[in-house]
């Protein structure tokens, strides 16, 4: 199979079967267009709305700019290559990435004016992927049609990115706990499972993670810069927060395997390429983690496709968001792949996040705007968009793993669709799916 490099955005994207998959642009990202909002500061202010500082706030408020749609160093393509833009799909300009690449075509395509610049083997999934460098003066698109005519038996792909997703609400710091009906998780809970997160790198050292059962590793190439902490940090806080930090994880007592997928492109936005994702999931399929979190969206790309059904088949059961592309946007990938449970975002009033995607593929609600998470700073900030709302459903798998055994991403879904609360049209509708997610923390009962 010969695929093309693609990357991905912290949460929403348009999908194109068989196209290269990338981050979505402006209307994609959280906070109309913007990307994920990290505000801080309290005491103003309401759902789904910008704020500034109130008597008792004072924390930052900053944008991690995922809409932007310009060219990029593309998910770790070095300096130089940067990413292109059409019909609101990113790909990196002068790269394909190629599955399972054969002898024969190796030999040949050099012959042709493409370059090998990596190959990268992951055993877990069974796929050996290469990045190529196409010939100068072709464009990806025609490099990717080419090699596809050339070579049916490959799988081809656009190496897109992908943006995070998020917006500045201040409503009161436990109330996503009290809506979903999880209650205070104790220290602990959470004991014996093992989360995996797909995301930006994660700060360790916050005192509401400093004492949090993490592991960290990079998926990025070489070449790549590294897109910081924030976005990965606020996703892990809201799944394993210490509460004796001041946190309030869902699941402070489970493990949580971080692979680092995003990193700046040059216009300094934060992407994930196709081959690490394809990284990421090998390994957390090694890790024998139970549930993984994709906070982050883009276009529907087959390699990316592929390493998913096959983590599925492994038991690997994936989370993603459904994306920031606003109702009319097109399905947001991977969130819309079969295998995977897509969240959407609610407020405290459990309305609709205005900028969130609809469609047939969302699966639940979850709260997701104004999500107050601890940083270094004590006031901590308050983030938006279905990047994080879908940890909440990671949780609730977890702890359905915990107390059932389950390993099944269909039999999760239908658990968590009878107890949801069906918010819509009756049964599951594109806007919230099959409704907002209902679940006690699994150590409920011995704290209540």
């Amino acid at each position: 199979m010969t695929l093309l490099t693609a990357a991905a955005v912290i949460a929403g994207a348009a999908v194109l079967p068989g196209a290269g998959w990338s981050p979505i642009g402006p209307a994609a990202a959280d906070d109309n267009g913007g990307g994920d909002s990290h505000g801080g500061g309290e005491g103003h202010g309401g759902d789904g709305g910008s704020s500034n500082s109130g008597p008792g706030g004072g924390g930052d408020q900053h944008d991690d700019g995922e809409s932007g749609d310009d060219g990029s160093d593309a998910g770790g393509t070095g300096a130089g290559h940067a990413a292109e833009r059409g019909a609101d799909h990113d790909y990196v300009r002068d790269e394909l990435v190629v599955a399972n690449l054969t002898g024969k075509a190796k030999r040949e395509i050099g012959g042709l004016g493409f370059v090998i610049v990596e190959e990268r083997p992951f055993a877990a999934l069974g796929l050996t992927v290469a990045r190529l460098r196409v010939p100068a003066r072709m464009s990806a698109p025609m490099a990717r049609t080419l090699l596809a005519a050339r070579y049916p038996e490959l799988l081809v792909d656009l190496n897109a990115l992908y943006r995070p997703q998020g917006q500045l609400v201040l409503p009161a710091r436990d109330y996503a706990q009290r809506l979903i009906g999880w209650g205070r998780a104790p220290a602990g809970c959470g004991a014996g499972l093992r989360i995996g997160l797909l995301d930006s790198g994660v700060d360790g050292l916050i005192p509401a993670l400093r004492n949090a059962r993490i592991q960290q590793r990079s998926f990025l190439s070489a070449d790549a810069q590294s897109a910081g902490h924030e976005h990965g940090t606020a996703v892990a806080a809201i799944l394993v927060g210490q509460p004796a930090a001041g946190g309030n994880g869902l699941l402070p007592g489970a493990g949580l395997s971080i692979g680092e997928v995003f990193t700046r492109n040059t216009a300094g936005e934060s992407v994930a390429p196709a081959l690490a994702l394809v990284g990421g999931l090998d390994w957390l399929v090694e890790q024998r983690v139970s549930v993984v979190n994709l906070s982050l969206a883009g276009d529907a790309n087959r390699l990316v496709a592929l390493a998913l059904q096959r983590a599925a088949a492994q038991r690997l059961i994936v989370v993603a968001a459904a994306g920031n592309g606003g109702p009319a946007a097109a399905p947001a990938f991977p969130a819309s792949e079969p295998s995977v449970i897509a969240v959407t975002a609610l407020d405290s009033r459990s309305h609709p996040y205005a900028g969130a995607n609809s469609g047939d593929y969302v699966a639940f609600a979850a709260p997701g705007v104004g999500i107050w998470t601890p940083r270094d700073d004590p006031l901590g900030g308050y983030e938006t968009g279905t990047s994080f709302a879908a940890p909440y459903v990671t949780a609730a798998i977890g702890a359905l793993v915990l107390r059932e055994g389950i390993v099944d991403a269909a039999r999760a879904a239908a658990l968590l669709a009878a107890t949801a609360i069906d918010l819509g049209a009756p049964g599951r509708d594109p806007v919230f799916g099959w409704g907002l997610v209902q679940s006690s923390n699994p150590c409920a009962a011995s704290t209540q």
